[in-house]
């Protein structure tokens, strides 16, 4: 999902305004895959394969 979005965003001219990275564990790890969004600090959580098209909508909104 990483290589997706970023290819996404570079292709749709975002990069420079948004970033994707890995990161190890941003607590509450055991309920699944977890994003933090930056600057404003949401929390994302329990996040699938399935949620990246709106994953991209969050990201390509801000």
């Amino acid at each position: 999902m990483v290589k997706n979005l970023k290819v996404r965003l570079k292709e749709n001219g975002l990069w420079d305004e948004c970033k994707v990275t890995k990161s190890g564990c941003l607590g509450g790890c055991a309920f699944g895959v977890n994003a933090t969004l930056y600057p404003d600090n949401t929390f994302l959580s329990n996040i699938s394969l399935d949620d990246e098209d709106d994953l991209y909508a969050i990201l390509s909104a801000k």
